[in-house]
C-alpha cells in the first residue's frame, strides 16, 4: 500500500511535468489559432482560450497540495475583480460576461504563475531552471521562425497605412498581434541574459538579431523595448573583473553601434514604419504622438469615468463590456483600463502586485547568491513603464505566465 508521502510525490511529478508540457505547447496553440482565424476557419469557441483554461486549471490543481493558502487568495482577488463586471450585467445589461471572465484571469495571470513558479523554485530549484531554459529557447526559435514567415508575407499584418494602404511590420499568425511586443520583449530579454551569462563572446550577435526581429514587428514599444534590453543586460546583470576583456574584444561599441544604427535605420524605413512616424508627427504633436492617440483615449474615458460613473461604480468599475459602450474606445495604458474597467480597487490590486514584487526583488539583491533578482528589478521597472505608454502589459494572455516567471525570477539561488 502506498504512503501519502509517496502518493504527494508522485503527483507533484506528474503536475510540474504537465504544467510545463503546456507550456511548452501554448505558442503552438496560439498561432494554430490565428492561421484557423486567418484562413476564415471559425470555431465556436477559440482554441486559444480554451487552450489557456486548461492551463490554468492544471495549475489550480498544483496548489492544492503544494500551495492552498493561494487558491484563497486567487479566489479573493478574483471575487474583487469581478464586482465591476456583474455591476454591468447586473443594472446595465450588459452581455459578454465570459469575455469579462477571461479578460479578469488574463490580468491575474502573472500573480498565479508568480505563486506556482515560486513554489516550483522551494521544492525543486534544478528542475525549474532547467525547464525554463528549455521554454525561452523554444519560445524564442517559435517567434524567431513566426516573424521570418511573416516577413514572407505569411499572416497578418501589424498595420496597414493609412495614405498608401500597404501593410507596415508583422505579427506572422499571432493574432493578438498587440499582445506579441510585450512577449518579444521578455522573451527576448531572457535570452538576452542566458547569453550574456554563458556566451558573452556571440552576444553581440545574438543582440543583433534581436533587434532585427524587433524591426519586423514595426512597433515603437517592440523597437524601442528590444534595444534597451540588449544594451542594460549586461550592465543589469553586471560586470565582473573577469570579463572586462570582452567590453573590447566582445562589444567594441565604436565599430558595431555604427552598423547597427544602419541596420535600425534601413529596417525602419523598409518596413514602412519610418512613413508612419513621418505621418504621425504631422498629424499629432509629440505626447499624441508617444501615446499613438492613447491619451485623448485616457481624456475621454476619464470624463465618462467622473460624469457617468456612481460612486460604488468608481471603487469597483462597470465592467469592460459597458465602459466601451459608454467611452466607445479603451484606452490601451493598462494602469488607465484597469481603473475604468474595475474602478479604484482594481487599479490597487494592480499597483500594489507590481510595487509588492518591486519590493521583494530589490530586498533579494543584497543577497549575492540570487542573481536573477536584479534583473527581475530592472524587467519590473521596464514592464511598468511600458505599461503607462501602452496597453497589453499586464494584460497580456500570451507575456502573463512569463511575467509571473520575472516576478520569481529572484527566489532562484545559484547553488555552486
Amino acid at each position: 500500500m502506498s504512503s501519502p508521502t509517496n502518493n504527494y510525490k508522485l503527483y507533484t511529478y506528474v503536475i510540474d511535468r504537465i504544467i510545463f508540457i503546456l507550456l511548452f505547447l501554448m505558442l503552438f496553440i496560439d498561432i494554430f489559432n490565428g492561421f484557423m482565424l486567418h484562413k476564415n476557419i471559425l470555431l465556436p469557441i477559440s482554441i486559444s482560450q480554451l487552450y489557456k483554461l486548461v492551463f490554468l486549471t492544471v495549475l489550480f490543481s498544483s496548489f492544492i497540495f503544494h500551495a492552498p493558502q493561494k487558491l484563497i487568495y486567487i479566489l479573493l482577488f478574483f471575487s474583487l475583480l469581478l464586482c465591476g463586471p456583474l455591476i454591468g450585467v447586473l443594472f446595465h445589461a450588459n452581455s459578454g460576461f465570459f469575455s469579462e471572465i477571461v479578460l479578469i484571469f488574463k490580468l491575474l495571470t502573472p500573480l498565479i504563475t508568480y505563486f506556482y513558479f515560486r513554489s516550483l523554485i522551494n521544492r525543486d530549484s534544478p528542475f525549474f531552471i532547467r525547464n525554463i531554459k528549455r521554454l525561452v529557447i523554444l519560445d524564442f526559435l517559435i517567434i524567431s521562425v513566426n516573424m521570418l514567415l511573416g516577413a514572407f508575407g505569411f499572416g497578418y499584418e501589424q498595420y496597414i497605412s493609412y495614405t498608401s494602404g500597404e501593410a507596415i511590420g508583422t505579427v506572422g499568425y499571432f493574432y493578438a498581434g498587440n499582445e506579441l511586443s510585450i512577449l518579444m520583449i521578455i522573451v527576448f530579454s531572457l535570452i538576452a541574459l542566458f547569453t550574456w551569462l554563458k556566451y558573452k563572446k556571440s552576444y553581440i550577435f545574438i543582440a543583433t538579431f534581436l533587434l532585427l526581429l524587433s524591426l519586423l514587428k514595426a512597433t515603437k514599444a517592440a523597437i524601442l523595448g528590444v534595444l534597451i534590453i540588449v544594451v542594460a543586460v549586461p550592465f543589469v546583470v553586471g560586470f565582473r573583473k573577469t570579463i572586462h576583456k570582452y567590453i573590447v574584444t566582445n562589444l567594441l561599441m565604436f565599430i558595431i553601434l555604427p552598423i547597427i544604427s544602419y541596420l535600425l535605420y534601413v529596417g525602419v524605413v523598409q518596413t514602412g514604419l519610418y512613413a508612419k512616424i513621418l505621418g504621425s508627427f504631422e498629424k499629432y504633436d509629440i505626447l499624441t504622438f508617444i501615446y499613438s492617440n492613447r491619451n485623448n483615449f485616457a481624456v475621454n474615458g476619464w470624463e465618462v469615468f467622473n460624469s457617468q460613473y456612481s460612486l460604488f461604480e468608481q471603487l469597483f468599475g462597470v465592467g469592460q463590456q459597458h465602459y466601451m459602450k459608454l467611452a466607445i474606445k479603451s484606452a490601451e495604458i493598462d494602469v488607465i483600463d484597469v481603473l475604468f474597467y474595475y474602478g479604484y480597487f482594481g487599479l490597487l490590486f494592480l499597483l500594489g502586485l507590481i510595487a509588492t514584487m518591486f519590493v521583494k526583488s530589490f530586498v533579494q539583491i543584497r543577497k549575492k547568491s540570487f542573481i536573477f533578482a536584479r534583473y527581475s528589478l530592472f524587467m519590473i521597472a521596464l514592464l511598468f513603464i511600458i505599461s503607462l505608454i501602452a496597453g497589453h502589459t499586464f494584460f497580456s494572455g500570451l507575456a502573463g505566465p512569463f511575467i509571473g516567471l520575472i516576478f520569481a525570477f529572484p527566489y532562484y539561488k545559484i547553488i555552486k
